[in-house]
């Protein structure tokens, strides 16, 4: 059996909010990159109240992301 890695990014999940056209970040879990780096298994530890309406974002664990982001131009 192969041996399991550590999770490599965190799992957000992003929505835009029509005040100041803000971002919406929750953290809802953690993703691990593939060994051959074509891909992630992804593990969510939570979603959204009411249904999931938006979008998942994966970034690195050094990248940490806050609460509320500035808009940006493509989602």
């Amino acid at each position: 059996m192969p041996e399991k890695k550590p999770p490599t990014h965190y799992a957000y999940w992003l929505k835009r909010v029509s005040e100041n056209n803000a971002i919406i970040l929750l953290e809802i879990g953690t993703a691990t990159e593939h060994a051959d780096n074509r891909g992630f298994d992804i593990q969510l530890d939570r979603l959204p109240v009411g249904g999931f309406n938006g979008f998942i974002r994966i970034r690195p664990m050094r990248e940490k992301q806050s609460a509320v982001q500035p808009p940006e131009d493509d989602l």
